[in-house]
C-alpha cells in the first residue's frame, strides 16, 4: 500500500509541474541605453513601441520619462507586469516564449500615470 501512495505522489507531481510549465509566459528582457546620450536627439514622443516580428518587440522611452509601467495581456489577463523608476532615454528589448498561439497579446505601456502606447503582438509557437 505504501508503494501505491508512493507512486501515486511521485504521478501528482510530475502532472502539477508540467501543468505549470505549459500555463505561464516566459519574458525575457533586455535594457540598454539609447544611441546617443544627447537629451533633445532622443525618442520625441514619451514612449514609442515597435513590433519586431513574431513574439518580440521593443519599447523606447524618451529622455523626459520619470516612471514607466508594461503590462503584457494575455487574452485581457495581465501575465507579465514590469516597473521602472528611470526609463528614461532607453531601450527595452522584450521576447516571449511559451506563449498560446490562439490567445491574443497586448502590451500596455504606461508612463508618468498615463495609458501612452497600447499595441498587439503577433505570436507563433
Amino acid at each position: 500500500m505504501r508503494r501505491f501512495y508512493f507512486a501515486l505522489s511521485m504521478l501528482l507531481l510530475a502532472w502539477f509541474g508540467c501543468a505549470n510549465a505549459f500555463a505561464d509566459v516566459v519574458v525575457t528582457k533586455e535594457k540598454q541605453t539609447a544611441d546617443t546620450e544627447r537629451k533633445d536627439v532622443g525618442v520625441v514622443p514619451p514612449v514609442g513601441v515597435t513590433v519586431d516580428g513574431f513574439n518580440k518587440f521593443k519599447v523606447a522611452y524618451g529622455s523626459s520619462v520619470k516612471k514607466a509601467r508594461v503590462d503584457i495581456l494575455e487574452s485581457g489577463r495581465v501575465v507579465y507586469s514590469d516597473a521602472d523608476r528611470q526609463p528614461g532615454n532607453t531601450v527595452v528589448n522584450y521576447s516571449l516564449g511559451n506563449v498560446n498561439p490562439a490567445a491574443t497579446y497586448v502590451v500596455r505601456v504606461e508612463t508618468d500615470g498615463v495609458v501612452r502606447a497600447v499595441d498587439e503582438i503577433p505570436v507563433n509557437d
